[in-house]
């Protein structure tokens, strides 16, 4: 079973480092134009992402709580071509516990890097992109009446994007289901336009701007604009009012070099995850041997 598959089906929730389509793109040079003046501290960003850190935090939690998923996907290795090779196996339980005892570290010493490593992608991707200027002003505004109910709105709609990246793999299993014709086209085409307000939406944007994945980006936001549609909705209704207001507020240079930022930690997170599974694919090559003569052992 492919190592890499578990890993990344294991990080549900990462904004772009779990979506319905992972699209690697080459590497994005800064946008022409940018500020060469000091770029901003690590105290300044550290502000900015605010409850993002707490987010990033819990993706360790989450893969934590998958590990015996993880953990078996690995004693499946020892004798992948025996179809009576599975937990019903009576010897499963023993090479599970064996495996566990010697990988199992190793796994939480990993999923502890990949929390500390995304929220750093994400104080770096901040540092370059915004200046200590640009985020003394991004503070400031934030700080402010409109500022603050602008960032509601925005934390609002991010909220509903990694919601439904939650529920991502219950749907392919079928634990889920949902009609993504369910609701006429006109109301899809306004939950659409409002979800794709949301700082991931605007970073998958971003990520496929020269057109390639934009059939991916389309299919994404009809996902979550179905699976969450009352919430949106809902969204839609408590801003009213203010919505043609944000749509010019995000529009500003300044928040389109924060967009640029959180483009960057898309972008980036894939890395991180596929870095954390290669370590781990690697760890499973240098023991498998051993677990296999284990697994010989227990079978006779």
């Amino acid at each position: 079973m492919n190592n890499k598959y578990w890993i990344l089906k294991s990080t549900k929730l990462i904004a772009g480092v779990a979506s319905l389509l992972i699209i690697l793109v080459p590497p994005v040079l800064a946008e022409d134009g940018q500020d060469d003046s000091v770029a901003a501290s690590r105290d300044k960003a550290l502000l900015i992402i605010g409850g993002d850190a707490a987010h990033y935090k819990e993706v360790t939690t989450q893969l934590r709580d998958a590990k015996s998923q993880v953990m078996a996907s690995y004693v499946l290795t020892v004798d992948p071509s025996n179809k009576e090779w599975n937990p019903n196996n009576p010897k499963w339980q023993q090479m599970e516990v064996y495996i566990t005892h010697d990988m199992g570290p190793h796994y939480d010493d990993i999923i502890g890097e990949i929390g500390n490593n995304l929220i750093q992608l994400a104080i770096d991707s901040y540092i370059n992109s915004l200046t200590e200027s640009d985020a003394n002003e991004l503070i400031a505004f934030y700080k402010t009446n409109d500022g603050k109910r602008f960032k509601k709105f925005e934390d609002g709609l991010q909220a509903i994007y990694l919601a439904a990246n939650l529920k991502i793999n219950d749907v392919r299993s079928g634990k889920i289901k949902i009609d993504l014709t369910s609701q006429t086209p006109e109301v899809m085409k306004s939950r659409i336009e409002l979800i794709t307000h949301s700082r991931s939406m605007q970073a998958q944007i971003k990520r496929n701007s020269n057109g390639s994945g934009e059939f991916a980006v389309g299919i994404i936001a009809q996902f979550i604009a179905t699976i969450g549609g009352e919430d949106i909705d809902h969204l839609s209704k408590k801003y009213a009012k203010d919505i043609p207001e944000f749509e010019k507020i995000s529009e500003l240079p300044l928040q389109q070099k924060a967009s640029y930022a959180e483009f960057l930690i898309e972008k980036g997170s894939t890395e991180v995850i596929v870095n954390a599974s290669e370590d781990l694919k690697f760890f499973q090559k240098t023991h498998i041997d051993e677990w296999r003569d284990f697994y010989q052992k227990i079978a006779n």
